[in-house]
């Protein structure tokens, strides 16, 4: 149990976010709070936690809150790949956030093991080595929509090399991938197993 003592000024953020967690049994989406709630390592690790108990959640929304970093990730989201994430999650959206290349090498193992359909991280800096431990975690995986806009990526030559059997969205717009990343999507598009339905690469 989380300790009020523990966390002091903090304590109403932290059981606000609790209650949510637990007792809103039949809630299926977590948004979290706008503005930096400033919380303790140990209290996002606690709150992953909670979060990773409720099994009727099936969407985490985290968009546009800056404040969520590699470090917070690595805090919170350490318990990927358990049994109890892989049965309910299907929907991520982290746009907007400072996630950088270790952000998605934390958050792979459990997007590798889960039942994940749908990932969005537009405008978060994962860059070329972010993309490519994406792609190659998620190689023969579930996720169907994946929205990578404006994310510093360049580098796109992994999608030579892998298979998303199932994916059917992609989006990698104002990313600077040049004629030759187009090349690499083109080559993944003819490929016999491609289901890509949908494809955003405006500059």
């Amino acid at each position: 149990e989380i300790d009020q003592e523990e966390f002091g000024p903090l304590w109403d953020v932290v059981s606000k976010i609790k209650h949510q967690l637990t007792n809103y049994d039949h809630a299926s989406s977590f948004g979290f709070p706008m503005q930096d709630p400033q919380l303790p390592d140990e209290a996002w690790r606690r709150l992953g936690w909670y979060l990773a108990k409720n099994k009727n959640i099936t969407s985490i929304c985290a968009a546009g809150r800056r404040y969520i970093t590699d470090k917070m990730l690595a805090n919170m989201f350490g318990i990927f790949g358990s049994v109890i994430w892989t049965s309910s999650m299907i929907k991520l959206t982290f746009g907007g956030n400072s996630i950088g290349s270790e952000g998605i090498r934390i958050m792979t193992p459990f997007l590798r093991a889960s039942g994940v359909r749908r990932l969005w991280m537009s405008g978060s800096p994962i860059g070329s080595e972010g993309f490519r431990l994406l792609i190659n975690g998620l190689e023969g995986g579930n996720l169907a929509h994946l929205r990578l806009g404006d994310c510093g990526i360049e580098d796109v030559s992994c999608l030579d090399d892998c298979d998303i059997p199932n994916l059917t969205q992609l989006t990698l717009e104002s990313n600077a991938i040049g004629n030759e990343g187009a090349m690499c999507v083109a080559n993944n598009l003819l490929g016999s197993s491609s289901k890509l339905k949908r494809l955003c690469l405006k500059s």
